[in-house]
């Protein structure tokens, strides 16, 4: 049975999904494969001073004992079972035990570079408060620097009826200077991406995901196929497509979201972060669930939350919600806006 290992090229932009890792266990060895991907389309950035980094290595070395080998610019986190050390496959379903999910989070990367990190755990798509150490969170901060790896054990708590126990490792979580005297900066582009798991729970009854009338109500969205110039997944101005890299709170944006490639119609649960807490993108509503036909490209009206102060906002989606995942879903299609900075309205009033 495949394992999961997820990594991400942070350096060239590229999503990177690796399967098939070889447990070293006798009578269990497995072939590793790899999967290369491109991240999901994206559109062009308007400013000519965006760059890629230079090309790294693409050499991944999978090691005996189960442990892999990054080259150069990738980083890759995995999922692991406290008591036998073993990954959660793409099949595998967690049976939560009194309500609690406990795992081994391993995170790795090999950059020159010291880089900063957040961790954050979602159940459902919504933010949890997790156990570490004998202390609790709702994000865990950290730095690494070069061809190193950090792993931790989490506890959490699972609300009866969960379907999907999610984490994000989101880069460069206070990098707010992406642009710079009106030139966007060559950090924008990365910080678009994260590392993501996504692993499938149950409680214990057998029940493996919600069926379609237990979903939550479908958002209103507006039909903008063929009367915009932009597709994607991305927020722009309100009646222009000018992508948005700042504003104030308080404002309205249009946050686009597209299935121009697909061939079935998709669906998202999507949900925005607030300087790492996550707030209500519509209506009081901290998940949004949206279904795209194929083909058609939607819109949905999106109002700034209230910040305090010069704050990041950004907006992240989740495919084949509520059980859906499985090991034949496109993982790639889990796409986020381009990170905001947002200015407290009052600033908008000091500047008039």
């Amino acid at each position: 049975m495949k394992k999961r290992f997820t990594m991400l090229l942070f350096g060239m932009l590229l999503a990177i999904l690796v399967v098939g890792c070889s447990s070293g266990r006798e009578g269990n060895e497995e072939k590793s494969e790899v999967q290369e991907s491109s991240p999901p389309e994206t559109e062009d950035v308007p400013d000519k001073n965006v760059k890629e980094e230079g090309d790294s290595p693409q050499t991944i070395q999978y090691n005996d004992d189960g442990t892999v080998t990054l080259p150069e610019g990738y980083s890759g986190t995995g999922f692991y079972d406290i008591d036998t050390g073993k990954i959660y496959d793409d099949r595998a379903i967690y049976t939560t035990e009194n309500g609690t999910l406990r795992g081994r989070v391993l995170f790795q990367q090999n950059f020159p570079e010291t880089r900063h990190y957040i961790f954050i755990a979602m159940v459902d798509y919504v933010q949890q408060e997790f156990a570490m150490d004998g202390k609790t969170y709702t994000e865990y901060a950290f730095d690494l620097t070069g061809d190193t790896k950090i792993e931790f054990e989490i506890e959490l708590s699972v609300p009866d009826g969960a379907t999907e126990f999610t984490y994000l490792f989101i880069p460069e979580p206070d990098e707010k200077e992406f642009v710079k005297d009106g030139e966007i900066q060559d950090i924008f582009l990365a910080l678009k991406y994260f590392n993501l798991y996504r692993l499938r729970i149950e409680d214990g009854t057998g029940k493996g995901g919600r069926k379609p009338e237990e979903y939550p109500d479908e958002i209103e969205t507006v039909d903008v196929t063929g009367s915009r110039i932009a597709y994607g997944f991305i927020l722009m101005e309100q009646d222009n497509d000018k992508l948005v890299t700042e504003g104030y709170s308080g404002q309205q944006y249009e946050l686009l979201i597209s299935n121009e490639d697909g061939k079935e119609d998709k669906e998202y649960v999507i949900i925005a972060f607030l300087n790492w807490k996550q707030v209500p993108l519509v209506e009081g509503e901290e998940t949004v669930y949206v279904k795209v036909p194929a083909g058609k490209h939607y819109m949905l009206p999106v109002t700034i939350p209230e910040a305090g102060e010069e704050s990041i906002y950004q907006i992240y989606a989740f495919s084949s919600p509520y059980g859906k995942i499985n090991p034949d879903d496109n993982w790639g299609e889990n796409p986020a806006t381009y990170r905001m900075l947002v200015n407290p309205e009052n600033k908008k009033t000091e500047e008039e």
